[in-house]
């Protein structure tokens, strides 16, 4: 005697079949999601998500891009697309110290006088909460520091472009942007810490008459280089982690990120760092930055993606690649992606002089120069920190490549650095100690 109730469904995995039996069968049949121009921003599709411009925001999505058999879908009967009611921060709760708990973002500074208060929106709702931002008073000061950020520091880590940043600083001042961008606010208090940092260490060290390149970059420069009226890195620093918690899965909380790690590297966190590189390539992997950019194209053949947008996502893979390989190697500790998981070219200085003509947001020789060592870093770590027992036979062979690897970067690099390497033997002493004393920056970051 058959059994009451639908039929057993082939289509569906056992494990299912008895839900699937509960529900009823005159239920609605698979309708598709909305096309490209159609979709809401609230249904969290990410652009560049997914190389072929599929729409991976929800199931329904996901079955129709995938090509899913029409009556599997339509037995399942997927609920209606509805946007998640919670997602987790970005950014949250991150630090064992709890400085990114104090909610320190709408707080009043510690001399308000010298700070201006800016109110944004939270969101472009019709009628939406606001949020009160705190802004240094001194607009010349912040103008400086940010071009000691974008000169000194920026171009070994070109995490924005400056176009676009100082047009947003600019927006904020003059009361233009009026939606509150978490990852822009949290990046601006970043960058006015780490530029802080850099110029009273220049200062400083000016009056001291030290060698700035070759201080140690963990030394804390003395609070009174600065004008007195100008906020401690420290303060900057602890309104950036106000902000923090509310970082999303956007580019803009990726750069506040990866600034984050930059000041964190100057206290020495090893291990938190780790964590945090981890947090990099994850929310990077979910905007897509592991896909190339440059070959995307929508379902009319149009690219995704201008050139301008492609080689921002370039340079930030190329970031969070240099921050999880050198983390890793330091710490022994796996990768945070296999080099097999992504396309991404490297950034090129030549490459982005091409595609950005006159737009001079070039970056530093050692930053292009940095990417051929992270693939050296990725294979030690894959090859020679790997887990499972090897023989000795391959430990060398692995070694030996490793080895050639490197001796092959070195025969690239420019003419410049041939010296560094050896043939000074019979220099005279002066000559030896002028070619360490016109080391630049960008050579000495490189060796």
């Amino acid at each position: 005697m058959p059994m009451p109730g639908p039929p057993y469904n082939p289509h569906i995995h056992p494990a299912f079949q008895q839900q699937q039996q509960q529900q009823p069968t005159n239920g609605a049949p698979f309708s598709p999601p909305p096309e490209e121009g159609q979709r809401s921003l609230a249904s969290g599709d990410i652009k560049g998500q997914d190389p072929k411009s599929n729409d991976m925001s929800n199931t329904q999505s996901l079955a129709k891009n995938f090509g899913v058999s029409a009556a599997i879908v339509s037995d399942l009967k997927l609920a209606p697309t509805t946007v998640d009611k919670e997602d987790l921060a970005v950014g949250s709760n991150g630090l064992s110290s709890g400085r990114d708990r104090e909610g320190a973002e709408t707080k009043a500074p510690r001399n308000s006088q010298n700070w201006r208060k800016v109110t944004l929106a939270l969101g472009a709702r019709p009628d939406p909460a606001i949020i009160d931002v705190w802004l240094p008073k001194n607009r010349a000061l912040v103008q400086r520091i940010v071009d000691v950020y974008f000169t000194r520091l920026n171009v070994h880590r070109p995490v924005f472009f400056k176009r676009v940043f100082q047009a947003s600083l600019d927006d904020l001042y003059s009361d233009r942007m009026t939606v509150h961008d978490p990852g822009f606010i949290c990046s601006l208090y970043l960058v006015l810490a780490l530029g802080t940092l850099s110029e009273a260490s220049h200062l400083s060290s000016e009056v001291e008459g030290e060698d700035v390149t070759m201080s140690p970059p963990n030394k804390t420069p003395p609070k009174n280089a600065m004008p007195p009226e100008w906020p401690d890195h420290d303060e900057f620093f602890k309104r950036a982690l106000g902000v923090k918690p509310d970082l999303k899965v956007t580019i803009s909380s990726l750069q506040a990120l990866i600034l984050l790690h930059l000041y964190l590297y100057t206290e020495r966190q090893g291990r938190t760092l780790w964590r945090l590189v981890g947090s990099l390539v994850r929310l990077s992997i979910e905007l897509g930055l592991h896909h190339d950019p440059t070959s995307q194209v929508n379902p009319v053949n149009q690219h995704i993606f201008s050139d301008e947008e492609c080689q921002l996502r370039i340079r930030l893979w190329g970031i969070v690649l240099i921050h999880d390989r050198g983390t890793s190697l330091l710490l022994g500790r796996p990768l945070g992606i296999a080099p097999s998981d992504a396309n991404t070219p490297r950034p090129s200085r030549m490459s982005s002089a091409n595609r950005l003509k006159d737009a001079r947001e070039d970056f530093s020789e050692h930053f292009d120069l940095s990417h051929p060592i992270t693939e050296i870093q990725a294979d030690i770590i894959n090859s020679l920190y790997s887990p499972t027992r090897q023989s000795s036979d391959t430990i060398m062979r692995n070694a030996t490549r490793i080895i050639k690897s490197m001796a092959e970067f070195r025969s690239r690099l420019p003419e410049k650095y041939k010296d560094y390497f050896g043939g000074t033997d019979d220099w005279p002493l002066e000559r030896r100690s002028k070619l360490v004393q016109d080391i630049t920056e960008d050579e000495g970051l490189t060796l």
